[in-house]
């Protein structure tokens, strides 16, 4: 959440199995969505499923 509305970060992770962690900048993330919209709308399908889960 933080990420998108660069508030402060309000949780941590810790992976149960093995995984791969990538990082992308803000002004990255802007980009890809501005280049893709499509990317922006499945990063708030992911959260708004989330948060209705939580």
């Amino acid at each position: 959440m933080a990420f998108l509305d660069r508030g402060a970060r309000s949780a941590g992770a810790i992976a149960v199995v093995p995984a791969e962690l990538y990082a992308i900048s803000r002004s990255r993330f802007d980009d890809a969505v501005r280049e893709r919209p499509s990317v922006g709308n499945q990063v708030f399908a992911v959260l708004a499923r989330a948060l209705r889960e939580s």
